[in-house]
């Protein structure tokens, strides 16, 4: 690791466990700043510096200043989201529609300071027969629906986004994993009433889904620190956690080396002890791994090449990955338009309805499949290297 990456990690030991660490100062504050920006840390960064690291005499009072900003925005639009989010629970609620609440509307409550669990939307996991209701509902609320594709639709309203699912995972993250399956078949049965209609996953299943939503984003651009983060703080509070259940199902889904890699990370950086005997991970391979998490941001989207990105996720030549963006196989899109499910032979329907639907995006599209042309083949060579390493 860098001193810009240990830096970071040092100073969210501080947030974990609520002390200072030593930090080496000789270090670049415009990078850390960097970093921790592309990450959606800044706001805790910034707090943490200013409870712990404020006499720090390398840190010149411009950047400073941006740390503390970034920390008081956070705060203000966090907390607006989050009342935002609750006022849609509640509505779901009273309209006597079952809801499971994840990721940040949750994970917030494993943090110091809840505010700073920047999140950019809000999931809602609903059943598949509440779908229309759920829709008339946001709408009465003011709500805009910005996107329609089953089984996710996303609304917004001021500084506000929800996703209303209707699955967990609309596609397995590769054809070696049972993920999916296992989330369909167990989601609704691992659950604590929050309180009337709403619902948040149990200590156990919520765990799984945080390292599979890491693999999810892994397999394709990149999973941000922020994700680790969470998961940290989450078994930092947690008690009692039945650990042979979580192996027993990693285990299960094929996602037990990966995972290992998960809990290696958590141990070395984030000091977290996790009580299972995990597969045998080496230094260089470690260290690939985390300059990897870091290097591009959230989900791996600064400065990554997205070209390269696309052809290690398509796993194919860059002409038949341009093939396949056009007219893609069944199981991938099926999901999205379930009368695949039952019905394959209608996949060229299926081309014209995402053709029309997705017709205002014609221009990113072309966009999309022109990087793919001109990705770097060391790079492609380079993710797929990386990816085959960590399991996925």
């Amino acid at each position: 690791m860098n001193k810009s990456y240990e830096t970071i990690i040092t100073l969210l030991n501080s947030f974990i466990f609520n002390k200072a660490f030593s930090i080496d100062e000789n270090v670049s504050w415009k990078e850390i700043y960097y970093y921790s920006k592309i990450h959606n840390i800044a706001g805790i960064v910034g707090h943490m510096i200013n409870t712990f690291y404020d006499n720090c005499e390398t840190l010149n009072d411009r950047t400073r200043l941006r740390f503390k900003d970034q920390a008081i925005k956070d705060f203000g639009k966090m907390s607006l989201r989050f009342d935002q989010s609750a006022f849609v629970s509640h509505e779901l609620s009273k309209n006597n529609i079952d809801h499971v609440v994840l990721k940040g509307y949750v994970l917030r409550n494993y943090y110091p300071v809840k505010e700073l669990r920047v999140f950019g939307d809000v999931d809602f996991l609903i059943h598949t027969e509440d779908r229309t209701k759920s829709d008339e509902i946001m709408k009465k609320l003011g709500f805009e629906q910005t996107h329609n594709w089953e089984p996710s639709y996303t609304y917004k309203k001021s500084v506000s986004c929800i996703e209303i699912h209707t699955d967990l995972f609309d596609t397995d993250i590769s054809t070696n994993f049972s993920v999916r399956n296992f989330f369909d078949n167990n989601i609704y049965n691992n659950t604590i009433l929050v309180n009337d209609h709403c619902y948040k996953l149990n200590k156990e299943t919520h765990i799984l889904f945080l390292i599979t939503h890491i693999a999810k984003h892994c397999a394709t651009s990149g999973a941000g620190i922020k994700m680790f983060l969470d998961l940290a703080l989450m078994i930092h509070n947690e008690h009692d956690i039945n650990w042979s259940i979580i192996e027993k199902a990693l285990r299960k889904m094929g996602m037990w080396h990966f995972s290992s890699f998960v809990f290696y990370l958590l141990k070395e950086l984030f000091r977290i002890d996790i009580p299972v005997s995990i597969d045998n991970i080496e230094k260089d391979e470690f260290d690939l791994f985390v300059n990897y998490i870091f290097e591009a941001g959230t989900f791996g989207q600064y400065k990554r090449d997205s070209g390269a990105v696309q052809l290690v996720k398509d796993n194919s030549s860059k002409f038949l990955a341009v093939i396949h963006s056009f007219f893609p196989a069944a199981k991938t899109i099926e999901k999205r338009y379930t009368y695949l499910t039952k019905h394959p032979y209608l996949l060229p329907v299926a081309w014209i309805h995402r053709a029309v639907l997705n017709s205002k995006k014609l221009k990113s599209f072309f966009r999309k499949n022109q990087k793919v042309l001109t990705a770097d083949t060391s790079e492609t060579k380079r993710l797929k290297n990386i990816r085959t390493m960590i399991g996925l």
